[in-house]
């Protein structure tokens, strides 16, 4: 079974050690790369306005093979917006707080 190695980047933080799986192919490695840039950005978010997140897969020779990103930009687009949303108590809507 092929290994492959994750790199994860947390907005230029470059986590200190790579991540080793034992996967069966580069495609199951991109899907689980997805998945866990997902996992990463769920724990983080929304600490924030701004974010970026990767992770680089590659293979056993540490030859780069894939990489997926995944950014957040979030702004007040008024400052009447903004002190609104000061003011509004969060609810639960569609499960997502």
């Amino acid at each position: 079974m092929p290994n492959f190695r994750f790199y994860i980047e947390d907005s230029a933080e470059i986590a200190s050690n790579p991540i080793d799986v034992d996967l069966a192919n580069a495609t199951e490695a991109r899907t689980e790369s997805i998945k866990l840039l997902a996992a990463i950005a769920h724990d983080v978010l929304p600490d924030g306005n701004r974010h970026d997140f990767s992770v680089r897969v590659n293979d056993a020779s540490d030859v780069p093979l894939f990489e997926a990103t995944l950014s957040l930009r979030a702004r007040w687009l008024t400052e009447d917006a903004r002190v609104r949303g000061e003011n509004v108590q969060p609810e639960l809507k569609h499960g997502f707080l």
